[in-house]
C-alpha cells in the first residue's frame, strides 16, 4: 500500500478506471467466445460490462473530491465523459437505454392493439408500453446488476491494502449511505427532469450540428463540449440532487440510503420517474421533428 499524495492518487485512480475499462472489455469478448454471440448474452454482456466501467470510474474519481480537491473530480468527470462516448457504444449503463434501443416498438405497444387497431383507451395503451418496457428491459437490467455488484466486489478488493492509503481510509464508503437528495421532492424531481432533458436535447444538436455542418472535424469535439456541459450542469447540481441523469447511477450511489418506504418513494419518484418521462418526452419530440422535416421535403 502507498502513502497519500493528491498527485499520486489521481495517477492511481486514472489507472484503475483505465484497467477497468480494458478488463471490461476484455472479459466480454472471452465471454462471448465460450457462450457465444446469442442475443441474451450479447445484451446481458454488455449491460454487464458496461455497469462494471461505470461503477469503478464512479466511485475512483469521487476519491480526488473527498480529498478536497474538485478540481481533480471535474477534470477527471471531463476525461471520463470523452472515454465513455467511445466505451459506451454498445450500451449506455442506464435504465433509460431500453427506451432508446426500443422506442419504436414501444411507440406502437402504446397506439395499437396486437392487431394492428388503434387502442381505444389510453390506460390500455400506457399498460401495453409498459409491460412491453419490462420485457425488453429484464435481460440489460440483470446485466446492470451483475455489472454493479462484480464491481463493487472488485472494488473492495483492491482498496482493501493494494492502492493508496486514501483508498483503505475510504473503504468504508462503498457500504455507506451516500445522500445526494438535499431538497425536497418536487423540486428534485424538476431538476432531474430538466437536467435530464436538456442534456439529451443539447446533445442531439450537437451531434446533429456537427454531422451537417463540420463532418470533417473529428468527433472528439463534439465530445468534448458535451463533457464540458456535464461539468458545468454538475457543479451547479451536485448539491442539490447530485445531476445525474440515470436511474442505475443514482441507484449504485445511494442504495444505502434507502431505509425506508419513504425514502424509496422519493427516490423513485425523482432518480427514476424524472428522467424516464424526460426521455420519453425527448424521443416524442424526435419524432414529431423528424416528421415536420420530411413533410417539408
Amino acid at each position: 500500500m502507498m502513502d497519500f499524495n493528491l498527485a499520486q492518487l489521481t495517477i492511481v485512480t486514472l489507472s484503475a478506471s483505465s484497467a477497468s475499462i480494458l478488463l471490461g472489455k476484455s472479459l466480454r469478448s472471452v465471454l462471448r467466445r465460450i457462450i457465444g454471440g446469442s442475443s441474451f448474452v450479447d445484451r446481458f454482456s454488455s449491460a454487464a460490462v458496461s455497469a462494471f466501467i461505470l461503477v469503478i470510474c464512479t466511485f475512483e474519481k469521487m476519491l480526488p473530491f473527498m480529498a478536497g480537491s474538485e478540481l481533480v473530480y471535474y477534470v477527471m468527470t471531463f476525461v471520463y465523459g470523452i472515454a465513455f462516448s467511445r466505451v459506451f457504444i454498445d450500451f449506455s449503463p442506464s435504465l433509460c437505454t431500453p427506451l432508446f434501443d426500443h422506442w419504436k416498438d414501444l411507440n406502437r405497444a402504446f397506439l395499437f392493439s396486437p392487431g394492428g387497431k388503434l387502442h381505444q383507451s389510453r390506460f390500455v395503451g400506457i399498460y401495453r408500453f409498459l409491460m412491453h418496457f419490462i420485457k425488453v428491459s429484464f435481460t440489460p437490467l440483470l446485466g446492470l446488476f451483475a455489472g454493479y455488484q462484480i464491481a463493487l466486489f472488485w472494488l473492495k478488493f483492491l482498496w482493501d491494502g493494494m492502492m493508496t492509503s486514501h483508498h483503505v481510509d475510504n473503504l468504508p464508503v462503498l457500504d455507506s449511505c451516500v445522500e445526494s437528495l438535499n431538497t425536497d421532492v418536487t423540486t428534485g424531481f424538476l431538476l432531474e427532469f430538466t437536467v435530464t432533458l436538456f442534456f439529451l436535447e443539447v446533445f442531439s444538436f450537437i451531434d446533429s450540428y456537427f454531422q451537417q455542418h463540420h463532418k470533417s472535424i473529428s468527433s472528439t469535439v463534439a465530445d468534448s463540449i458535451k463533457s464540458l456541459i456535464v461539468c458545468i450542469v454538475l457543479y451547479l447540481c451536485i448539491d442539490i440532487t447530485g445531476a445525474f441523469a440515470n436511474p442505475f447511477l443514482a441507484y449504485v450511489i445511494q442504495r444505502h440510503c434507502l431505509t425506508s418506504m419513504e425514502k424509496w418513494i422519493a427516490h423513485v419518484i425523482v432518480y427514476l420517474t424524472a428522467p424516464m418521462i424526460a426521455t420519453i418526452l425527448h424521443l416524442i419530440l424526435r419524432d414529431s421533428l423528424a416528421r415536420s422535416q420530411k413533410l417539408k421535403k
